[in-house]
């Protein structure tokens, strides 16, 4: 039997809060946008900008340790590119929300 490596089951917790971080993310982003289109509240709307400001700075933290794995493969490529989707989608999110 082989020896567990520990660092192969961090990656492993650290991609599967990146996905859980991930749908929570999109939902608050959703969630910000409909409060906005329906101008539900300008104080909820400031409290959903920090929300999302927080998740961001999170999310980052866990993109910058994952990608310090150094591993080439299709799921280190998926979460670079979902990760800059949603970064640039929770920035159009702002946008439209301290536009509107």
């Amino acid at each position: 039997m082989s020896k567990i490596d520990l660092k192969h089951i961090a990656f492993h917790v650290l991609v599967a809060l990146y996905f859980i971080w991930f749908i929570v993310f999109i939902i608050l982003n959703i969630i910000t946008l409909i409060g906005s289109y329906k101008n539900i509240s300008i104080d909820l709307n400031n409290a959903m900008f920090n929300l999302i400001t927080l998740n961001l700075i999170m999310g980052t933290a866990l993109y910058i340790v994952i990608s310090m794995f150094r591993k080439h493969t299709r799921l280190t490529k998926t979460i670079k590119y979902s990760y800059l989707f949603v970064v640039l989608a929770s920035v159009l999110g702002i946008l439209i929300t301290k536009i509107l």
